[in-house]
């Protein structure tokens, strides 16, 4: 298990890295109107994604291990195809996003959807190195195309940026795609029925929750948007960005401990891994975030450009919430891998609450300032509302979710045990 986290945090890390890149080829060249643009795009298409797992989410990784994969796999595509179509029609109807970048929403999110829905299974099925591989693969792809058409080829433009997103969601689809195909066997029309309700069951409770937890990280995109305009997503989605990579810990350690559960019978030994690693994953956040924080705004202003003076306030104002979650990420895909999905779905409409509330006070007067608080405080509400339930559902006391010797013990154990496998 270490060693998959040890590869998945590697992948995430390089990822990130280059993401990081990439953002500030974005910055410089295109500046805050443009990065608006492409931070509404993303957030646009990772809404599709978000609705499309109503079906073909996170809970195939739960199913994978009890259903064959044929039964998953079909109504999956075909839910997406109804989500992308769906949400085309209501992005031509609104103002959502720019009308001129509507038609390219709908065809990455729709091929975004499925190579998802591939990652997933592969996820499901334990081959978390292979997931890793393939992204990481097209990450660096990704960078190269964005670098060369930007710095060497003087094509920087949003429109190239698109371009880029085309092949590498492409490539990412038919790769996903060869390595599951030969797990997946053909079953009867009577199997995919039978399994249908499952996959809704699981699903809607596991994703509703992803659904409203991403629009807490977003939802100020477009409120930003409504009031300001897309300078002001610019300036806050870049930080946001730079936030949300300190992520790349909890997540790598939450996608592997998820398979880990989803496998397991064994609840004790369940609720010991999650708080092992919940602490780890606190420890870990807290020490990369510290540095970014020291730096003067100079610092953001040399690496971005000139119109991203305001980063580092929107990153300090970030920073708590960003804290709070690495920790109940691993709490909720606890309650995630032992089937309890509504509980996570409580946390996320408690923190949406905030979302919702604190975004039409602020933004209006304070700007991307007034979205980062907003951002927080529902982290913290929905983080608050996981680890009390945590303690109920468990009978835990507070002091046992905080990090100690024994925690230290075991991650050292385990860093020994991984370099003598290495030897």
């Amino acid at each position: 298990m270490f060693k998959k986290i040890l590869s998945t945090f590697g992948t995430k890390f390089i990822t990130a890295i280059l993401a990081f890149v990439v953002t500030i080829l974005t910055t410089r060249y295109l500046g805050a109107e443009g990065r608006g643009i492409i931070g509404l795009l993303n957030a646009t298409i990772g809404i599709f994604i978000m609705v499309s797992g109503f079906i073909g989410g996170s809970n195939l990784v739960y199913l994978v291990p009890r259903k064959k994969l044929f039964p998953l796999i079909i109504p999956s595509y075909i839910w997406v195809l109804i989500v992308s179509i769906t949400g085309l029609f209501i992005l031509k109807l609104t103002s959502i996003v720019p009308y001129n970048i509507v038609i390219h929403v709908f065809f990455l999110a729709l091929i975004s959807c499925l190579w998802r829905i591939h990652s997933h299974l592969l996820i499901g099925k334990g081959l978390i190195n292979t997931n890793n591989f393939i992204l990481l693969a097209f990450s660096i792809i990704n960078f190269i195309l964005v670098f060369s058409l930007f710095s060497l080829f003087g094509k920087a433009s949003v429109s190239t940026y698109i371009f880029v997103l085309y092949v590498s969601a492409i490539g990412i689809f038919f790769v996903n795609f060869l390595f599951i195909k030969k797990h997946i066997l053909f079953s009867s029309f009577t199997e995919i029925k039978e399994t249908l309700p499952q996959i809704i069951k699981y699903g809607f409770m596991a994703q509703l929750a992803s659904v409203i937890q991403f629009l807490n990280y977003r939802l100020g995109y477009y409120i930003l948007h409504l009031y300001l305009g897309t300078y002001h997503v610019g300036l806050y989605s870049v930080g946001v960005q730079i936030s949300e990579s300190v992520w790349m810990i909890s997540r790598s350690i939450a996608l592997v401990q998820f398979s880990a559960i989803a496998n397991s019978e064994d609840i004790e030994y369940s609720r010991n891994l999650t708080l092992k690693l919940a602490k780890f994953s606190f420890v870990s956040t807290l020490l990369v975030i510290i540095p970014p924080l020291l730096l003067p705004s100079s610092f953001f202003t040399f690496v971005f450009g000139p119109d991203f003076a305001p980063l580092k306030i929107i990153f300090i104002a970030l920073s708590p919430g960003i804290i709070c979650f690495s920790y109940v990420v691993l709490l909720s895909h606890y309650f995630a891998g032992i089937g309890k999905f509504y509980i996570n779905v409580l946390g996320s409409l408690v923190g949406f609450v905030f979302t919702i509330v604190f975004n039409i006070l602020l933004v209006p007067k304070y700007g991307y300032i007034g979205a980062a608080i907003a951002a927080t405080l529902s982290f913290a509400a929905s983080s608050i509302f996981l680890i009390l339930i945590f303690l109920r559902e468990t009978g835990y006391n507070f002091r046992k979710l905080l990090p100690g010797k024994e925690d230290v013990a075991f991650v050292y154990d385990k860093l020994i045990e991984f370099i003598q496998r290495k030897k």
